[in-house]
């Protein structure tokens, strides 16, 4: 008798602890501070304040996307990759035999135990991967300044990146040893357009190339990776914020805290197909994409004014990874990031300063696109926009990355862009 009480109190206790969080949110009721402790274990704990505090309004959904593995051809990459590669004691990429690749495609660390040391690191090489698969592309982005009561100001970019490990495609030259190369240069408005830098991402341990052109000097100059980490043109981003991350892997130290499921934001239900541009021989973003709105562009919208109002909340599995830059001079502490266990898009960090305390939030929204093509051999998770939401000063920076009026043109996988594009030249074409 004993023994069936305590096993019908054991039962009790389970069915009443999975009723919390999970259980309690039904796809297509909205969130709000009247309801917030539905997901009060779905959530960052800096972002469920928001919940509470009724700055964010959470249209629950239950996206489902046909591509979330990628393509036949990344899935079976990520197969075979299961039992190739492991890390040297620097976190390079290497093989059985120790060698650093020189070409990688899929996900080098397939299904990541989250109880190995090095678990975190491995998270972070399959985002990155992720990303790779894209080629390369052409971006017209904003940034805008959002305070309390609304918009302030914005400024327009420019965002190039070419990808010369993890193409999905042939692998290209690479006389200069180079992961990936970017551009981001500001366009508008005619006060700060010019300002740019030029990124080259070294193989292995060699430190970044960083080159910085500021139309007050009218010259390029050659500065510290470090300075990725200052405020970009004033906002509460910096570069290495881009996509959530974009800090050279080698240079922090990585760990898996665990894994759990989060209420993220997504925009469309199923898979959206790109079209394919003629002028730039790639797959372009349909002009009908269902862009992000921020409430400071939606009437009567009663959350915070850099909340987006028309994205849809689904639950979604992640790991929870620690990021701290080796670099004491690095602006940020600690941070924390979600990233999704099969696309490993970040849908949050929480960021912390030098001195371990809090300082602020980003989040990114996502979507799933793919190149109608038989069979789907490109397919990519792409974020639609990006926010930091700063709790010292109660403001924050957004973007479209994906495009908005104006901004549309969104390109992936070009067959025009080149080595060319990514020079000190090429740089200069921006300043003024």
């Amino acid at each position: 008798m004993r023994k069936i009480l305590f096993t019908i109190t054991t039962c009790l206790f389970l069915l009443s602890f999975q009723g919390i969080g999970l259980s309690q949110v039904v796809p297509g009721e909205k969130i709000t501070k009247e309801n917030w402790q539905k997901v009060k274990d779905l959530l960052p704990m800096s972002v469920l304040e928001w919940v509470k505090k009724g700055d964010l309004i959470m249209q629950t959904g239950n996206v489902k996307y046909n591509y979330w593995r990628g393509s036949e051809k990344m899935q079976k990459a990520c197969k075979e990759n299961k039992v190739k590669y492991e890390l040297d004691k620097d976190d390079n990429i290497v093989d059985k035999l120790g060698k650093q690749t020189d070409f990688l495609y899929g996900e080098p660390f397939p299904e990541p135990d989250p109880s190995d040391p090095k678990a975190g690191v491995k998270v972070v090489w399959n985002f990155y991967y992720n990303q790779y698969k894209m080629s390369n592309f052409i971006r017209l982005f904003d940034v805008a300044w959002v305070g309390r009561k609304g918009f302030e100001r914005k400024i327009d970019n420019h965002y190039l990146r070419l990808f010369y490990d993890g193409r999905p495609d042939d692998p290209i030259k690479n006389p200069d040893n180079v992961v990936l190369k970017e551009i981001i240069a500001v366009v508008a408005p005619y006060d700060v357009a010019g300002i740019g830098a030029l990124l080259w991402r070294r193989k292995g341990g060699l430190s970044d190339d960083l080159w910085a052109y500021a139309p007050a000097l009218r010259r390029t100059r050659k500065v510290s990776p470090t300075n990725r980490s200052d405020a970009y043109v004033g906002s509460h981003f910096c570069n290495d914020d881009a996509n959530g991350i974009a800090a050279k892997v080698q240079t922090f130290t990585w760990k898996c805290l665990g894994e759990k499921k989060v209420l993220a934001p997504f925009f469309g239900e199923k898979s959206i197909p790109f079209v394919y541009d003629e002028k730039y021989k790639g797959w372009a973003v349909p002009k009908d994409f269902p862009y992000a709105k921020f409430g400071y562009e939606v009437k009567d919208w009663s959350g915070a004014p850099w909340i987006p109002a028309n994205a849809i909340w689904s639950i979604r599995p992640v790991y929870v990874i620690e990021g701290n830059s080796k670099d004491p001079y690095y602006n940020y502490g600690k941070q924390i990031f979600y990233l999704d266990k099969e696309t490993y898009n970040v849908y949050y960090k929480e960021i912390y300063d030098r001195g371990g305390k809090y300082w602020k939030t980003f989040y990114q929204g996502n979507t799933d696109m793919y190149a109608p093509t038989t069979p789907v051999e490109y397919t990519m998770a792409l974020e639609v926009f990006e926010a930091m939401v700063d709790s010292k000063t109660d403001s924050a920076s957004v973007s479209h990355t994906l495009g908005t009026k104006g901004l549309e043109l969104q390109i992936y996988n070009s067959k025009t862009l080149g080595e060319d594009d990514f020079t000190i030249k090429a740089l200069l074409k921006y300043g003024k």
